[in-house]
């Protein structure tokens, strides 16, 4: 079992392209210097203790497509520096504290296949941009104060969200999307 926190000497691998530890009790923050590994392009550090906020500098990191902070004591906002990342796929920040809204800036993530935020405290509005993502399988949100949320705009992605959920659990069901989206 690894404890304690991320060590700064992490951020001196120039080379490294994935950092993955999870369930281990780590504590402490994340440090911001992991923004720094230019080739970096996952993290994974969920189901731990860590505290603080997400590091401002992975916005930088171009090839960076994967964080997975879930299960945390995560505070603070989403950084605005992620809103020039472009090609993250996977983004899961559930089951923290962090707060805030959620922004327009997540349009920008256009290959986006997975966006899990539930058990937060963010609020304000989904973007209706939400709706035209056309790689977006699971979109994850309960758990937080969102308000004005268009069940429409995001019929397709709620009934997929469903099934994934319920296949997971191996309950197997036949829904037609069509005439669910109209008893919305």
């Amino acid at each position: 079992s690894i404890t304690g926190s991320i060590p700064t000497t992490l951020c001196a691998l120039g080379h490294l392209v994935s950092f993955g530890i999870s369930f281990c009790g780590l504590s402490g923050s994340i440090p911001s210097c992991i923004g720094t590994i230019p080739s970096l392009n996952s993290f994974y550090v969920n189901h731990n203790m860590l505290t603080g906020t997400l590091p401002e500098t992975i916005g930088s990191l171009r090839n960076f497509v994967e964080l997975n902070v879930s299960t945390n004591v995560i505070t603070g906002t989403i950084p605005t520096s992620y809103c020039d990342n472009a090609v993250f796929e996977f983004f899961d920040i559930s089951l923290n504290s962090i707060d805030g809204t959620l922004g327009d800036c997540i349009a920008s993530w256009t290959g986006l296949k997975y966006l899990v935020i539930n058990s937060n405290s963010l609020y304000g509005t989904i973007p209706n941009t939400m709706g035209n993502f056309s790689t977006l399988l699971l979109f994850l949100v309960y758990g937080n104060q969102f308000s004005g949320y268009n069940q429409y705009n995001h019929c397709g992605i709620l009934i997929y969200t469903v099934l994934i959920y319920l296949l997971y659990y191996g309950i197997c069901i036949i829904i037609n999307t069509q005439e669910q989206c109209r008893h919305l």
